[in-house]
Formats: structure tokens, sequence, C-alpha cells
């Protein structure tokens, strides 16, 4: 009974899903598995700082996915921390301090040259 009820919450909400990106996307002609396929080509590039660690860098979305977001006021953030998840956890905690000083640091920079605010 409990999986049967977890199927159904599943099936529910990926129907509202569907039908909130329906409703964003109905001015353009495209099915809502097109849309998705249109901001599957989304990406980020790994950025290295010397003697530091990474961060991904979110190149800008081509214009058919940047209409896309937008319809569904959707602000996508131009650098995120890279998360590396080693076998040995001693230095994950090291990393993930890295990650986030960079992404500290990185954030505002992209931002004000980019005049984008990341939330």
């Amino acid at each position: 009974e409990k999986n049967t009820q977890g199927h159904v919450l599943v099936v529910m909400l990926a129907y509202m899903i569907i039908r909130k990106l329906a409703q964003a996307w109905n001015k353009f002609d495209l099915e809502v598995e097109e849309g998705i396929d249109q901001l599957s080509t989304l990406c980020s590039m790994e950025v290295i700082v010397k003697d530091q660690d990474s961060c991904l860098r979110i190149p800008r979305p081509r214009e058919k996915s940047r209409q896309l977001l937008k319809a569904l006021d959707i602000r996508m953030p131009v650098v995120l921390p890279h998360r590396d998840f080693p076998d040995n956890h001693k230095n994950k905690t090291a990393k993930t301090e890295k990650s986030s000083y960079i992404y500290r640091k990185l954030t505002p920079y992209y931002s004000m040259r980019l005049g984008v605010n990341i939330r």
C-alpha cells in the first residue's frame, strides 16, 4: 500500500510539473518534451583557480533556452561551487571549504561583471 501511495504521489507531481511547463511554454510552438530536450543542452565548465580548488561556471544559455527559462521566471546562476566526492572522507571537508571559498569570491565578480543577480 505504501508503494502504491508513493507511486501515485510521484505520478501526480510529474503531472503537475508537465502542466506548469505546458502553461508557461504555450506561446512557443513546441511540446513539453521538446522544451526539456532544449534545456538539456545547458552545461557547466569547470574553472580551476591556480593553487586552489575549482568551481563550475555556467555559460550563457542559447537563445531558445533563455526564452524557455524566462517563461518559467528562472534565472540561472553564473557560478556554482564544485562538489568533488572523493573516495576518502578525510579531504572532503577541506575540499568543500575551498569550493565554498571560491564560490564566495567569484560570485560577486561575475554578478558585477555580467550584470546578473544570483539568488
